[in-house]
This record gives C-alpha cells, structure tokens and sequence, in this order.
C-alpha cells in the first residue's frame, strides 16, 4: 500500500537492440531501482536474461503475459489507481510532451476486455491502437505486488529481551525505498 510515483519514460523504438540495451541500462543508472518486471513473453525471455546480466544489482523478474497474469496486473493497477496510490505527474510542462500525449492517449483509448474471466483490456480500435504504454504502467506497479512489507526482527540481545522472538510480516523482506 505504499505510494508510486512515475518519474520518467524511456521510449524505444526500432528493433536494433544491441543500441538499445546501453539505452535502457543507462536510463536505470539515473535512479535507485531495486526490482525491474520485464515482459518475457516469447522473445522477450532473452531480453530479460540479458538486462539481468547487464545490472546484476537489480533483481530482474520475469513476467509472460497470459489471461490470468494480465487480469492480476491490470486488477491491481486499477487497485492502486482507484486508492490515490498512482502519482502521474502532469505539470503543464509534461503535458506539452510527446512522451506524455502519447501515454495519456493510450490510456484513455484502453477498454476493459474480458477473456473469459479474465479482464484483458485493449486499445478501442485493435487494428490502430497500442497498449505498450498501459502495460508498461501495469508492469512498473506490478514490481511492488509481492514485496511491501518488512520483514522484522528481534534477538537475545536487546536490553528487553528474554528471548529470541523472529518476526515476519507477510514473509517478506525489508528493502531500501524503492521508486518506480
């Protein structure tokens, strides 16, 4: 339940990846990034093991794109969303951007799509809409799904202590602030 704030977008676009891994791997150097979610759908595997290689220090967790793992990340975006949670700046300076007006125009054309059970949501028109920017939304929130509470320890050795007591919250781990 913690507050996201997104900073800053990296568009890439073309197919030349050997350009564009030092892209990515620098625009990641400019902040304090703990755990990165990749798509790792098909090709995007490879991808993945190779940013992973690349900044060894940041956990770089797979995510391949089916019925049920799209309806838990788009579930939880709405989530945070619809609980104030998601800060998207939008000063009138980022708003004159093109990065800014094509994200707010693949927001706004995304429709709520059911597979079944499954929310899949999609562009308005399929034949001329994207989702990259939604999904890559729906992936940056997802990297704090898992990992939000501390985990909280006690030993013998505290002044009040009888005993040794562990304690942990949900089983995770405490981690340094992270910004997505």
């Amino acid at each position: 339940n913690m507050e996201k704030t997104i900073l800053d977008w990296l568009v890439i676009e073309g197919d030349d990846w050997e350009d564009q891994y030092p892209q990515i791997v620098d625009k990641l150097n400019d902040y304090w990034v703990e755990t990165l979610i990749v798509d790792a759908t098909g090709a995007g595997d490879p991808v993945r093991e190779r940013i992973a290689f690349m900044v060894p220090e940041i956990i770089v967790a797979p995510f391949v794109f089916s019925p049920s793992t799209k309806d838990t990340g788009y579930k939880y975006l709405i989530k945070e969303i619809n609980a104030g949670r998601l800060l998207i700046p939008h000063d009138s300076a980022t708003r004159k951007t093109k990065k800014f007006r094509m994200f707010e125009h693949e927001m706004c054309s995304l429709m709520k799509n059911y597979s079944g059970k499954f929310l899949n949501p999609g562009p308005v028109d399929k034949s001329k809409g994207h989702d990259d920017r939604p999904d890559s939304l729906m992936l940056a929130v997802y990297a704090t799904f898992f990992d939000c509470m501390p985990t909280v320890e006690e030993d013998d050795f505290g002044v009040f202590s009888n005993n040794r007591m562990n304690y942990s919250i949900f089983g995770s781990r405490y981690s340094r602030p992270r910004r997505i």
